[in-house]
């Protein structure tokens, strides 16, 4: 729109200039028109005016040269021109000379003895011309002033020359004539003979003569009736003019009149400003308002983009949105139904997103979800389309696949890209993506459905574990019926008494004594049974139940302690496990601290447990956190340790006591070489860093053997007791069961691994 907007100004504009520009020439040529005609007229007086001037002398002179041809030097020249005969006041003098060039007579001036065969008139009418003569302007020797020297031959009876009647006519009778009309300040007469030397010359008000202007176009130009006009600058003074100009037909003379091209043209030069200005008014008009208008309308123009925009992307990220993402699922789906094509769709779900946004606030996670689709652009194709479903889901389409299994590549990229930590400001965070893969035309022909099951798929990689990716089976709808099923027991489950808590003693491999007990969380289904952790956590953290369960978790260890120390017994410690979205709840050190005070235990006998991945989700809040609980006596242990993510310059700043060596690397002990090594570097790293180590898993003779011949200090396992109900714990703990420690011919049998 602005384009044509802007040629339909510009050409209208081009229009009106091209009107002025043509009424400009039109009204150059109408005054140049004028101008020419006035000064033909000029022109044409003075030739008249010029003509009978000569013709006026010529007939004076031949009056006197017949008197004297009958009187001779008798005649009396100055009675004859006192009477009235010769007008004298055109000339300078007036006078007859003799054949050798002597002055015989004179009149208008003083005479004297005065030879004048030097003259070029006198050798002219000697040579035998009958004709008039002017000559050029001289100063006379009798008079001493300038005059146009006009002369005729004198013969004698037998026709033989005798002398010379001539006239000096005063130059400025005939340049006068410049201030009879009005030719402006620069205005220009001259008359100048066809031998190019000006006769007399006026311009503005000074008076000359003699000049050479043999390369004028008065002269240079002369057309076959010596009538023209041109324009140009004058050869003398530069002044450019417009001439008109005559050939005389009876004298060898040609009068030119000249105007001022700038005088002339003044009237015309001040309309035509006003034509510029009217011209150049209306085309900034034209301007402003065309671009008012654009304005306008790229303003609209740019208000229903950014409503087009906002109804189709997401603000935060610039990624399509939910409504946009499905409008191009279908159109990638019919393409790739015309081409026979493979099609996916990429589900992705952000772990951990949540507890960033708690911890660190929602400006926070807005930081977080634009790095997040910064990543994924980095891995597909142009061709392919991000989206932003809501809140930390994100979906992928994956057009044009040659086969199913090539979404596995992305997806992996996908996973090792948001593998890496975020910096958010001066805040470090980690989040892992849990991503289901659904193909078309496989797992249906649907969009809908396409992202349903991919959804489903991507469900089912949060349920083994996270931080993976799973492709859509159909195995998975039942799966997710059951999760679904699932959740809404459990947000029965607490109000309903059904979480109880196992606890599975630790043993010293040193004495052999209880140490403590881990308290297991289990929930008993009304109608599934008792359900292990696995079952049943995953849902509890992504529903957040996992907060209020944790809170019960704790209250019931604290319980547990209260009545072991009431029944007489030797109470031992027991851990609670520590999810990560319950760590970084803000109060998890008041609530710790609340059931300790409330059940009147010693802070001692508390223990918790923290996966290694969950502390290093946020370093420097964990270490914050955990010392917060130290100070309040409660002994801390990083779980699963070797299986996470964590530094070792962080691990020596956080303030912990155990580390558990997760059952992993226990079961290959102590025949597998690669457990061997990992067991013994973790328990002598633990060993430097004043850490005591206590293994899990614990289930053969071999692997109790195998520990305490490295220095482990603690074990956990089915080789000690299996994870006991709370009566049952209570019978152990009364019977002081202890472990029985292997001697030296165990220890002797184990292999030699280096």
């Amino acid at each position: 729109m602005n384009i044509a907007i802007a040629l339909f100004c510009l050409a209208l504009i081009g229009s009106i200039w091209m009107v002025t520009m043509q009424r400009v020439r039109y009204e150059k040529a109408k005054t140049i028109a004028a101008v020419t005609r006035a000064n033909s007229n000029l022109a044409i007086a003075f030739e008249e005016h010029t003509v009978r001037t000569f013709t006026g002398i010529d007939q004076s002179l031949q009056f006197l040269k017949q008197e004297y041809e009958r009187e001779g030097a008798k005649l009396d020249l100055p009675k004859l021109i006192a009477s009235g005969v010769i007008d004298r006041s055109i000339y300078a003098s007036v006078g007859v000379i003799d054949e050798r060039g002597d002055i015989v007579l004179a009149a208008l001036t003083p005479f004297k003895s005065t030879n004048l065969a030097d003259r070029e008139y006198f050798k002219v009418q000697r040579q035998g011309t009958q004709e008039i003569y002017i000559g050029q302007v001289l100063k006379g020797r009798l008079s001493g002033k300038w005059g146009i020297p006009v002369s005729r031959r004198i013969n004698k009876p037998d026709g033989s020359f005798g002398g010379v009647v001539f006239a000096s006519v005063d130059p400025a009778y005939f340049s006068n004539f410049y201030q009879q009309t009005d030719l402006g300040e620069q205005g220009l007469v001259v008359l100048v003979g066809l031998d190019g030397i000006t006769r007399a010359r006026r311009s503005g008000q000074k008076g000359s003569f003699g000049e050479d202007m043999r390369r004028s176009d008065v002269l240079l130009k002369q057309p076959p009736d010596g009538i023209g006009n041109s324009a140009s600058a004058g050869t003398l003074d530069g002044v450019p003019r417009f001439h008109s100009f005559r050939r005389l037909k009876q004298y060898p003379l040609i009068v030119s009149v000249g105007v001022s091209q700038a005088e002339a043209l003044a009237p015309f030069y001040k309309n035509e400003r006003q034509y510029y200005l009217v011209a150049g008014l209306a085309s900034v008009f034209i301007v402003v308002f065309a671009g008012w208008l654009m304005i306008a309308l790229s303003r609209q123009r740019s208000a229903q983009e950014r409503l087009l925009y906002q109804a189709n992307y997401d603000g935060l990220t610039q990624l399509p949105n939910r409504v946009l993402y499905y409008d191009r699922l279908k159109h990638a789906l019919s393409h790739a139904k015309r081409r026979k094509w493979t099609a996916g769709v990429m589900f992705i779900d952000l772990d951990g997103f949540k507890s960033v946004n708690d911890r660190l606030g929602h400006e926070f996670g807005d930081q977080l979800l634009g790095q997040v689709a910064q990543r994924l652009r980095q891995c597909v194709r142009a061709s392919d389309t991000i989206g932003r479903l809501g809140g930390d889901e994100f979906a992928i389409i994956l057009s044009e696949l040659a086969k199913a299994a090539d979404s596995a590549v992305v997806a992996q990229k996908v996973i090792d890209a948001l593998a890496k930590p975020f910096q958010l400001d001066h805040s470090e965070a980690i989040v892992t993506a849990s991503i289901g893969i659904a193909t078309y035309p496989t797992d249906s022909e649907d969009a809908g459905q396409l992202v349903k099951n991919a959804d489903t798929a991507m469900l089912r990689a949060k349920a083994l574990g996270k931080n993976n990716y799973q492709f859509y089976t159909a195995e998975m709808n039942e799966r997710a019926v059951e999760r679904q099923e699932l959740d809404i027991d459990l947000r029965l489950a607490l109000e309903r008494q059904e979480f109880e808590l196992m606890f599975q003693p630790k043993a010293s491999l040193t004495s052999g004594e209880i140490t403590g007990c881990e308290a297991l969380l289990r929930w008993r289904h009304p109608s599934r049974g008792i359900l292990a952790p696995a079952a049943f956590i995953p849902v509890l953290e992504d529903s957040g139940l996992i907060v209020p369960v944790g809170e019960w978790a704790i209250n019931a260890a604290c319980r547990q302690i209260r009545a072991w120390q009431q029944a007489g017994l030797a109470a031992v410690p027991i851990a609670v496990n520590l999810s990560a979205k319950q760590f970084q709840h803000q109060d998890i050190t008041a609530i710790v601290d609340k059931a300790v005070r409330e059940f009147g235990i010693d802070e001692y006998f508390f223990e918790v447990e923290i996966t290694e991945s969950a502390a290093m989700q946020n370093a420097e809040d964990a270490i914050v956190t955990l010392r917060q609980l130290k100070a309040h006596g409660v002994s801390i242990a990083i779980d699963d340790f070797g299986t996470g993510y964590s530094s070792l310059a962080y691990l020596k700043r956080f303030p912990i006591d155990f580390l558990k060596l997760d059952r992993t690397f226990v079961t290959g002990l102590p025949s597998d070489p690669d457990d061997v090594s990992i067991t013994r570097a973790v328990i002598t790293m633990a060993h430097s860093l004043h850490l005591k180590v206590i293994a899990e898993g614990v289930e053969t003779k071999e692997q109790l053997a195998f520990l305490a011949a490295q220095g482990c200090d603690e074990m956990q396992g089915f080789y000690f007791s299996r994870p006991l109900p709370a009566d049952e714990c209570t019978q152990f703990l009364r019977e002081r069961h202890t472990l029985s420690l292997p001697d030296e011919k165990d220890q002797a049998r184990l292999p030699t691994l280096g």
